[in-house]
């Protein structure tokens, strides 16, 4: 079942209301088109400034989502302090909204070269041959959505995005 956003409180009285359920979707579906048009209608760099603050101010409201961010990013980070979690935490909210709000912008984004830096130290020899597969890592130093269209701008046409689901890495 699809997490609500403005309707998680009643979350679990909507998995048995058919109505509930529906119109919280609804409603999920009428946030988030006016974020993103908003977003569509401030320049780039405002729109992703925009989502920072919103990600910053929505995402720890989100109890759940906030508790798997923490824990996965104490498994990564474990020298960090709480205060420091707390701190990591609320940067990757505001990340998560950046990539949110600039996501009607990516045709701008790649077709300005000085937005995006692309560097391959090596030709890739497998993955300019159909014939043979290929597996990319990346890291995710950017809005994740760009990757593969960076990919086939720069001759890479059959890239094919794989993503983990998003569950706690602790269960």
């Amino acid at each position: 079942m699809a997490e609500f956003i403005v309707g998680n409180p009643l979350r679990k009285w909507a998995r048995d209301h058919r109505l509930l359920r529906e119109a919280l979707w609804r409603l999920d579906f009428v946030v988030v088109w006016l974020v993103t048009k908003l977003a569509r209608l401030l320049p780039i760099d405002t729109a992703s400034r925009y989502g920072d603050a919103m990600g910053r101010w929505v995402g720890p409201r989100l109890k759940q989502k906030t508790a798997i961010y923490r824990a996965n990013l104490a498994i990564a980070f474990p020298e960090l302090s709480a205060a420091e979690l707390d701190a990591l935490v609320i940067r990757a909210w505001g990340r998560s909204g950046r990539v949110m709000a600039e996501y009607p912008h990516l045709a701008t984004i790649l077709a300005e070269d000085q937005r995006l830096q692309i560097d391959i130290r090596e030709p890739i020899e497998t993955y300019r041959n159909p014939a043979r597969p290929c597996v990319i890592v990346t890291a995710h130093q950017s809005n994740w959505e760009v990757v593969c269209s960076a990919m086939a701008k720069n001759a890479y046409p059959q890239c094919q995005p794989v993503l983990a689901p998003h569950e706690s890495a602790t269960g």
